[in-house]
């Protein structure tokens, strides 16, 4: 209202309407186009392409089997942490772009949703800086907010679309989902470790990194609210099984 004070002798309606633009506003990303809303159907590009799902070890570390099956089941334990924070997830993923989804599986990759984080939002593995529940490199990054809140999602989603953008550029042939999948795998090991659609996990934590963390997403989305015909794709008779994680320590930071 500061940059109206001026026209206080305005008509009542028109600062009403004024009131309302800057309330908008005031909820818009600094350097993200208004444009980057997402649209109703962004979950649709979780489905577009199959993936092995977790590999054997990080399928491991809850004493399952390398698979699709062991990167929905881990989702199912972490859902309760997860969707606690939603509503966060929801609002970054309009405002960037992004499919819902798809942060809330990086947080469960990254950290089961916050199980593996201390009090002071760091993780509890020694040596690793990162911070909150998506992991932020904070030998790189200045982290922003609490360790689940707006602020730090929002930050996190950021990396993720700066590589989703560098991607879409070097790689002009592959598609939006495609594109989108490399920068997931981008986020754990850099983007100039990612050079081909079938070697896209050669550098990530347990090779994996990608393709468990697409397979969580979709499960997500089902849970999120995904178009039912979209949500069957999840079923594990429907995609490659395969497998390679330990603790994921993203070192996404890192390499440029």
């Amino acid at each position: 209202m500061e940059y109206y004070h001026a026209q206080t002798r305005m008509r009542v309606v028109v600062l009403s309407i004024v009131t309302s633009s800057v309330s908008i506003m005031a909820h818009a990303t600094p350097g993200v186009p208004a444009g980057a809303a997402m649209s109703p159907d962004a979950n649709a590009s979780l489905f577009e392409q199959q993936t092995r799902g977790a590999s054997a070890s990080t399928a491991r570390a809850d004493r399952l089997h390398a698979g699709v099956a062991a990167s929905v089941r881990m989702a199912e334990v972490d859902e309760h942490r997860v969707l606690a924070h939603r509503d966060n997830f929801e609002l970054v993923g309009r405002r960037l772009g992004v499919p819902a989804a798809l942060l809330a599986a990086i947080a469960s990759r990254e950290t089961r949703g916050g199980r593996h984080l201390k009090t002071d939002g760091y993780s509890v593995f020694s040596g690793n800086r990162g911070y909150g529940m998506m992991q932020v490199d904070a030998r790189f990054h200045r982290p922003q907010g609490g360790p689940s809140s707006v602020a730090h999602i929002e930050q996190a989603a950021l990396i993720l679309v700066r590589y989703r953008d560098r991607l879409a550029k070097s790689h002009s042939t592959w598609t939006t989902s495609e594109v989108l999948k490399a920068a997931v795998a981008a986020y754990n090991c850099g983007p100039s470790r990612v050079r081909s659609l079938t070697r896209m996990d050669r550098y990530t934590t347990g090779r994996d990194y990608s393709d468990d963390i697409w397979v969580r997403a979709r499960y997500f989305a089902k849970r999120m609210g995904a178009d039912a015909a979209v949500g069957r794709a999840l079923e594990p008779g429907d995609v490659r099984r395969g497998g390679g994680l330990g603790r994921s320590g993203s070192s996404q930071q890192t390499i440029p």
